[in-house]
């Protein structure tokens, strides 16, 4: 009767167990929008002259505090009249791969004490821009925070700064004729976007792969 009534317990857990914890899912893909400034020789305010970005990403989760994503966004930046040179925009276009951490594991597994719904996280990355004709290599890198809306849908906030590795993004190279090299131009550019993604890709633990 002893072993009949642990079999039972036994079971018993294991199945409230999988109840309540949560699938896992690996891939992320989503979309995301917002505006965008410069900052450079005509601009050093942030959030002044906002123009709009728009985008999409798909991210590769090695698990809740890791993962890594490859992002597009394109949209325009408003330049400021600069000296003679009146007032202008720059359209932009920019693929990036991107490294991301969470602060704390990111899910909605009930079981597990460290496992939060909203979580904030940081991120680094490399990419390249195309601009007006001309293109460079871009660093981003920034802040953001999620909430989890649903078991596979996340709501998102994302403050990215990006680098350019040129100093005409802005129609406006070098115009004191400095000696300056890529990592001394002025040119950056920033997004402030809200993002919604959804959850795919279902971790299988009985699959010969893992994946299903």
């Amino acid at each position: 009767k002893m072993r009949v009534w642990s079999v039972f317990f036994l079971m018993f857990f294991a199945i409230l167990g999988s109840a309540f914890s949560q699938e896992r899912y690996v891939a992320e893909v989503g979309v995301q929008g917002g505006g965008t400034f410069y900052l450079g020789d005509a601009n050093k305010v942030p959030f002044a002259k906002m123009g709009a970005t728009y985008g999409g990403f798909f991210k590769y989760k090695l698990d809740k505090r890791y993962s890594f994503g490859l992002h597009a966004a394109g949209g325009f930046v408003q330049i400021p009249a600069f000296e003679e040179k009146g007032r202008t925009k720059t359209n932009f276009v920019d693929i990036e791969a991107i490294a991301e951490f969470n602060f704390f594991d990111f899910g909605l597994d009930q079981l597990k004490s460290t496992t939060k719904r909203a979580t904030p996280y940081i991120f680094l990355g490399v990419g390249c821009v195309v601009y007006d004709n001309a293109a460079a290599f871009v660093l981003p890198f920034g802040v953001g925070g999620k909430f989890k809306l649903s078991e596979r849908l996340n709501l998102g906030l994302t403050w990215t700064m990006e680098k350019v590795f040129a100093d005409d993004f802005d129609k406006i190279d070098n115009p004191r004729g400095l000696n300056k090299g890529a990592f001394m131009n002025n040119d950056w550019y920033s997004k402030l976007t809200l993002s919604l993604s959804f959850d795919f890709w279902k971790v299988c633990p009985t699959c010969h792969s893992g994946l299903k």
